[in-house]
């Protein structure tokens, strides 16, 4: 593949897209704030019917202006960059799953295969099917990137790419008699130094809510009794692979541990898709970072009569996670999309409105 530029979008000999290095990216400084906002729900909603109108309307900005805005920033217009989430968030699905070609395509948010083929198309130099037998089970492979260079989606795109992980439920198969039992690691929480990283699974444990599913690093659960009656979802998620976990079990003392939380920078990102539910839901989330493990870590080893308490305030601040309230709409299948690094954990609760 001919080497890719920036930017303005051109058409190559190969048919791929590519951009030139003259279109400005001098976005106002409004839309750089809310562009992280803009692009985190738009990869939430990439998989029903989303509009330019709906995002203006929740940035409190006219159409025209965010149109604009966008082209300016990215090189495409909305539904350009749309189509390029959805067929970004498909590569998982082809590579993750033996879904069908035709239910991906509907998953996604296509309205029918040959959208979903031509956008495919588009970013990738070969169709869903070619690119799932040339490249079957190698989610994540950093080799691979869509023809789509920018570096306002660096985190998206060109970052050295995570490790890949899709999880599907079947909510309507996991009530009322088909709940798993939980297969989340929960012992690793009886060491008295993961106590600086316990507070999301303590918070979770103590819902008391039914398991829908659970495996090395995820657990789902609901208080409701049936299908009919899901009008609550609380998930939870930790980075902690089974090799950390084996280190930490045999990591001796305190100084040790904190060295070993320290150097574990695994990245992994998860796509949760729970299949089998609808609606307009109200989602509070509840991040802790690498840091805030590490920060919690070192404020319980030191002797708090040793700092005073300006330095008290500061160490306990670094401690406090990051909450953060927003909106998802569920049209059969409610997607979840999770970028975690180093020892970190997130906990969801989603609420029907």
């Amino acid at each position: 593949m001919e080497e890719r530029a920036s930017f303005k979008m051109l058409r190559g000999e190969t048919g791929s897209v590519k951009f030139s290095e003259d279109v400005k990216l001098n976005a106002s400084k409004a839309l750089a704030g809310r562009l992280p906002r803009i692009t985190r729900y738009m990869h939430e909603n990439f998989s029903r019917k989303l509009t330019l109108n709906e995002i203006a309307n929740r940035e409190n900005l006219s159409v025209f202006y965010l149109s604009h805005a966008i082209r300016e920033t990215t090189g495409l217009c909305f539904q350009d960059l749309l189509g390029f989430i959805r067929a970004k968030e498909s590569e998982k699905l082809l590579l993750g799953t033996n879904r069908k070609i035709s239910m991906i395509s509907t998953e996604c948010g296509f309205s029918a295969v040959r959208y979903y083929v031509k956008h495919f198309e588009k970013w990738y130099d070969m169709t869903p099917t070619a690119y799932r037998k040339a490249y079957a089970g190698q989610v994540g492979s950093p080799e691979r990137f869509p023809n789509y260079d920018n570096s306002i989606f660096h985190e998206f795109i060109n970052d050295s790419k995570p490790e890949s992980n899709v999880f599907i439920i079947d909510i309507a198969e996991c009530l009322p008699g088909n709940r798993q039992k939980a297969l989340f690691p929960e012992n690793m929480f009886e060491k008295d130094v993961m106590k600086a990283a316990a507070r999301p699974f303590n918070l979770f444990k103590n819902l008391n809510e039914h398991v829908l599913f659970s495996n090395h690093m995820c657990m789902v659960s609901t208080s409701a009794e049936s299908p009919a009656d899901i009008s609550n979802l609380s998930v939870l998620i930790y980075n902690c692979d089974a090799d950390f976990l084996k280190k930490l079990a045999w990591v001796p003392g305190r100084e040790n541990f904190l060295d070993c939380l320290k150097a574990y920078d695994n990245e992994v990102e998860i796509i949760l898709k729970c299949m089998g539910i609808s609606g307009v839901f109200k989602a509070i989330r509840y991040r802790m970072t690498k840091q805030n493990v590490i920060s919690a870590f070192e404020d319980f080893s030191k002797a708090k009569v040793t700092l005073n308490k300006r330095q008290a305030l500061l160490n306990s601040w670094s401690t406090l996670p990051n909450i953060e309230a927003g909106e998802l709409v569920a049209s059969e299948s409610l997607n979840l999309r999770f970028k975690l690094r180093g020892l970190s954990a997130e906990l969801i609760l989603i609420d029907r409105k």
